[in-house]
């Protein structure tokens, strides 16, 4: 079906041309989601994002003054700004760990100086520095890690990897 008889059915009755609209764009949505916040999202997130975002459309579309002269970017419009709406509040509600939160180590522990160990994991970048705090200080596992920080666990698993990596080189200078 057109957009210009999704819009026509929309018109002469809501329910229907809504339903038309979802069976019409719901792969659309679900791609615009999963490209913005697949790596912050599980499936059932995006899931209820998506629904989210119809129900938007729906709101919009009868509050709309203006005719819609094209539906997908009047669509596609709405979906981005609900994501990047989505993508701010979880990055504000992403538990950060501060360097000034963790403990002392002890005695036994100070085989690097702390001083130069730290500038070592500070040049590694956001979110690896971060990463590796919660690894290797707090002693969370991977998964934790990911949970926390809004990621992927084998995503959490490659930093790591290739961080350890950056961090043997910048050693051997």
């Amino acid at each position: 079906m057109t957009d210009e008889k999704i819009l026509l059915s929309l018109k002469k009755d809501v329910r229907t041309g809504f339903e038309e609209l979802i069976r019409q764009y719901a792969p659309y949505i679900g791609t615009i989601v999963r490209s913005r916040l697949g790596a912050v999202t599980t499936a059932d997130e995006r899931t209820d994002i998506t629904s989210d975002i119809f129900a938007e459309i729906l709101s919009a579309y009868r509050e709309e003054k203006e005719p819609i002269t094209s539906l997908k970017a009047y669509i596609s419009v709405i979906a981005v700004r609900h994501c990047i709406g989505v993508f701010r509040k979880k990055h504000s509600q992403a538990e950060r760990v501060s360097m000034d939160d963790l403990p002392e180590p002890s005695e036994n522990e100070k085989q690097y100086d702390r001083t130069e160990l730290m500038e070592l994991l500070r040049s590694l970048g956001e979110p690896d520095c971060e990463i590796f705090l919660r690894k290797y200080f707090l002693g969370q596992r991977s998964a934790e890690i990911a949970e926390a920080m809004k990621l992927r666990t084998n995503t959490v698993d490659q930093k790591i990897s290739r961080g350890l990596r950056k961090l043997r080189d910048m050693m051997k200078e």
